[in-house]
């Protein structure tokens, strides 16, 4: 029984002692190389099969036959699965051990400790966030090292890139992400004068162009990465929604023009045509500001809205741009859905598409029977006029629906036969209470 809890002792201390030195030789890899963007974990991180000599190879390791605990090569860090349970109970331990006398309700908590103390409470979180990006506690001190000037955002914004490389859909990195793009002085201040000037200087050349800061070029290019990463990554989406929130209407334009690339390589991803649609809505909020629209609430299918077809007179006499981007959305899905029958993505982003098209047109009608024209306010319209254009308009969408229903020289016709009946059935049922009032509407009806 004595040689058992002998035996059983060494044993311990032999593992003890390996989780300390694979846990310090991780921290002193990522130490050395900070531009490690991508974390992955590996069987066996072996030198001889990522193609590179396996003699360099611990001992140590190599001995149990399991390999060294990770490998790192051209900024690229693998870790192997052995060792994680072990290496991260002890990071837990040691950051649990480190904290514990430490009073965090105040944000001065941090400015009487050790510096050698603040840097093993960083190593600790670091590799437990690697693991388990979802410790809030980790996350949540990380923040008071931040108020405490003992981490830089910079850093930590990168570190929070190699984390998303291996766990892009982690809720609470993503909120500590936010939080962090805060605390940036420069993202600060574009927030607080982009909420102040938005209404008074839409198009002031004196406003800072945003789109060319780099943190938030590093946030659109790391939202891309990770929804490349994980397709259909709801964080990801939600965290460019939140940059879009702070653009103001030329940057809504070049937001568009970047979301088409992604459309174009993704068009059964209804993500991107979701945040398309975002990005729309905002436009929309703009030219309020912009313009004078006024878009009142339709009820679809409800007739008692149906005599609130009239327009106001705007405040400027500009142009309607937002109607401009509008028209050319319609240009633009109608080529993708040729290009790429049986897409159920491309026929519901149609139909917000035309639900908020009829809306503007029943507030903001044209003067002109070319629908290319430019759209300009006129203060003078009467309903006669009005329900013709609507009239023409929703013409003009059921026979492209009719097309797609009866063109059978496309592939997949089957899928987009159905989708296009169903546009149309849909476009019928939600306009059924404007139809009502208009006799010469009755012929819509006949499917």
């Amino acid at each position: 029984m004595w040689r058992w809890e002998v035996c059983f002792f060494y044993e311990q201390r032999e593992t003890s002692d390996m989780r300390s030195f694979v846990y310090e030789q991780l921290t002193k890899q990522l130490d050395d190389d900070p531009l490690i963007d991508e974390l992955g974990l590996v069987v066996r991180a072996s030198e001889l099969l990522f193609g590179g000599n396996d003699s360099k190879e611990s001992d140590s390791a190599a001995d149990d036959g399991k390999g060294p605990p990770f490998i790192c090569r051209e900024h690229k860090l693998g870790i192997s699965s052995w060792c994680l349970p072990d290496l991260y109970r002890f990071a837990t331990n040691l950051f649990l051990s480190l904290i514990a006398n430490i009073d965090f309700k105040s944000l001065q908590c941090l400015h009487n400790v050790e510096i050698s103390t603040v840097k093993e409470i960083h190593d600790s979180t670091r590799i437990i966030l690697l693991i388990n990006a979802d410790s809030y506690r980790a996350w949540n001190v990380r923040k008071f090292l931040i108020q405490a000037f003992r981490l830089k955002t910079d850093d930590e914004i990168r570190f929070m890139n190699l984390v998303f490389s291996k766990h892009p859909k982690s809720g609470e990195a993503w909120s500590h992400r936010r939080w962090v793009l805060r605390q940036v002085k420069d993202f600060e201040s574009r927030n607080s004068k982009q909420l102040s000037d938005v209404s008074s200087q839409p198009h002031s050349s004196n406003v800072d162009d945003f789109v060319r800061n780099d943190h938030f070029s590093t946030e659109i290019r790391i939202c891309a990465q990770v929804a490349e990463i994980y397709p259909k990554n709801y964080y990801a989406w939600t965290h460019r929604q939140w940059l879009v929130k702070l653009f103001d209407f030329e940057e809504l334009k070049q937001e568009l023009r970047r979301v088409s690339r992604w459309n174009d390589l993704h068009v059964s991803d209804h993500c991107g045509f979701h945040h398309r649609q975002f990005v729309l809505l905002c436009c929309l909020e703009r030219s309020k500001l912009h313009s004078g629209i006024v878009l009142k609430d339709f009820d679809e299918g409800n007739s008692s809205n149906s005599d609130q077809f009239h327009h106001e007179k705007l405040e400027s006499s500009e142009d309607c741009e937002f109607c401009e981007i509008f028209r050319e959305e319609f240009v633009y899905l109608s080529d993708m859905i040729r290009r790429y029958p049986g897409h159920e993505s491309l026929w519901c982003y149609r139909r917000f598409l035309w639900s908020y098209w009829f809306r503007l047109q029943i507030q903001h009608p044209t003067d002109s029977d070319d629908s290319n024209a430019n759209y300009s306010p006129t203060s003078q319209s009467t309903d006669s006029d009005n329900s013709e254009l609507l009239l023409k308009l929703l013409s003009e969408e059921i026979e492209f629906a009719q097309h797609h229903i009866e063109d059978d020289e496309v592939s997949n016709f089957p899928k987009q036969r159905r989708f296009a009946t169903r546009y149309k059935l849909w476009i019928l049922h939600s306009i059924r209470g404007f139809c009502s009032r208009i006799p010469t509407a009755s012929q819509f009806w006949k499917i």
